[in-house]
């Protein structure tokens, strides 16, 4: 049985997705849970309910369209490719070859100069100098990433 708290975070991580990719998958979502530290429910097969929910809402809608996980434990089946109906300015286009679902891959929040309309991707192992995440995709319009 799911938690209401999984729930929630499940739902806050749909979407996260949905305003940050302009296309995905379960993985994505998936990810995001993985990487705040919620832990699987008992029965994954939860994931279905919560992402016809987000269709049914208008946050996303199905395609006829399905990609191989990138999740170890689903051995590479095929999953849903959803479209998200909330995508931001700053949402990424994600294909088989370029995914969320890199490894220690995050989206965050730009800091220092910047105005905050980019988007940043940061691997956190790449610390060098301790005062943060060494930058990966740099902004072309802000003095902070010049």
């Amino acid at each position: 049985m799911t938690t209401p708290e999984w729930k929630t975070a499940a739902w806050e991580a749909i979407l996260h997705a949905a305003h940050y990719c302009k296309e995905f998958t379960t993985d994505e979502v998936w990810l995001r849970l993985d990487r705040l530290g919620i832990p699987t429910p008992e029965e994954p097969r939860a994931m279905g309910p919560m992402m016809l929910r987000a269709v049914n809402q208008g946050i996303c809608s199905g395609t006829d369209r399905v990609r191989r996980s990138r999740r170890v434990q689903c051995h590479r089946r095929p999953v849903a490719v959803y479209v998200s109906l909330k995508a931001g300015p700053e949402a990424l286009e994600l294909t088989e070859d370029k995914s969320l679902f890199a490894p220690r891959i995050v989206i965050t929040q730009p800091t220092g100069d910047c105005d905050g309309s980019k988007l940043y991707l940061y691997n956190p192992d790449t610390t060098s100098d301790g005062r943060g995440p060494k930058l990966l995709q740099p902004c072309s319009g802000c003095r902070a990433c010049q």
